[in-house]
C-alpha cells in the first residue's frame, strides 16, 4: 500500500507557524516539535495514508500552511565523489573508479548539510600499555595484588563531537532510470563529504583547512551554475559563514529528507 507525506510548499517558511501546527495537530512540546523538524526538515507528516494525509493538509491549510502531499519515495543513491576539476563549460568528477564529466547549465541543485557525529575516544600508548599491564596482572596473578594496589579505573570522559559537512549536487544532464524518484524519473546526484574530498581543483585559492576549502568550492559551484539551481539553507549559510548551529541537522537521515523534499519542490515549480 502506498504511503504519503505532508510536505511544506515553500522553503522560507514561518517557523512559529509551523511549530504551532504540529504541536496543535500532534500533541507535541515546543521542545519536541522543534527537535523533529531538524530529523524532517520541510515534513509535516510522514508515512500515512492518503485521505488522513489530505485531512492534515486541511488543518494545514487552516494553520495557514501551503503543503503538499506527495507519495513516499525515495531519492536515488548518490554516487561519491573524490574530486572536481573546474572548466569553462562543467567540470570531471571523480572516485577512484570512474571520472565524468557534468555540464553547468545542467545543475538543478545544490545541497550541503551541517552534522554532528561523535568522536571514537583518543588512547594514548601510554594509557594503552598500561591497561594492558593491568589486565594481565589481574588475570595471572591475582593472589598477590591487595585491593589498595589496584588502579582504580579512570572516569569515562564526555564523547567529544566534530562537525561533518556533505554536499549534494543534482544535474539534469545524465538520463539515469529510476522511475521511483522524486527527481521525476532521470538526473545525476554527486555526494562529498569535505574531511574525505580532494580539493586540488581549486588551484592556488586551496587553503590548509578542509572546511574553508568545502566553502571556497561551494562558492565556486554557484558561481558558475548559471542554471540558476535552487539550493537548500545549509548551502547559503556555509557559503556567507553563518555559524553551523544555525542550519545543523541530526544526522544523514535529516538530510535525505531534506533534499527529498527540495526535489519535490522543485519539480512542483517547473
Amino acid at each position: 500500500m502506498a504511503e504519503y507525506c505532508l510536505l511544506l510548499t515553500e522553503t522560507e517558511n514561518e517557523s512559529a507557524k509551523v511549530l504551532s501546527f504540529l504541536m496543535s495537530s500532534l500533541g507535541l512540546l515546543e521542545k519536541e516539535a522543534k527537535l523533529r523538524l531538524k530529523a524532517a526538515p520541510g515534513f509535516l507528516l510522514e508515512n500515512a495514508g492518503f485521505e488522513p494525509a489530505m485531512a492534515a493538509r486541511a488543518l494545514a491549510a487552516a494553520a495557514g500552511l501551503k503543503t503538499m502531499v506527495v507519495e513516499n519515495r525515495p531519492l536515488p543513491q548518490p554516487l561519491v565523489i573524490e574530486k572536481i576539476e573546474f572548466k569553462n563549460d562543467g567540470f570531471y568528477y571523480q572516485n577512484k573508479t570512474q571520472k565524468d564529466f557534468a555540464r553547468y547549465d545542467s545543475l538543478t541543485m545544490l545541497a550541503a548539510a551541517a552534522i554532528e557525529v561523535f568522536l571514537p575516544p583518543k588512547i594514548t600508548a601510554a594509557e594503552l600499555e598500561t591497561d594492558l599491564l593491568e589486565e594481565v596482572r589481574l588475570k595471572y596473578f591475582p593472589s598477590i595484588l591487595k585491593p589498595e594496589n589496584v588502579r582504580p579505573k579512570d572516569p569515562v570522559p564526555h564523547p567529544q563531537k566534530e562537525i561533518v559537512y556533505y554536499a549534494d549536487i543534482f544535474s539534469a544532464q545524465n538520463d539515469l532510470p529510476h522511475p521511483a524518484s522524486a527527481l521525476g524519473g532521470c538526473g545525476l546526484r554527486l555526494r562529498f563529504r569535505h574531511d574525505e574530498f580532494d580539493f586540488s581543483g581549486l588551484g592556488a585559492s586551496k587553503t590548509y583547512s578542509s572546511t574553508e576549502n568545502f566553502r571556497l568550492l561551494l562558492d565556486e559551484l554557484e558561481a558558475r551554475a548559471f542554471s540558476k539551481p535552487l539550493m537548500n539553507r545549509a548551502f547559503s549559510g556555509i557559503k556567507k559563514k553563518t555559524p553551523a548551529r544555525d542550519f545543523i541537522l541530526t544526522g544523514l537521515e535529516a538530510y535525505e529528507k531534506e533534499l527529498l523534499w527540495l526535489s519535490c519542490i522543485k519539480n512542483r515549480n517547473q
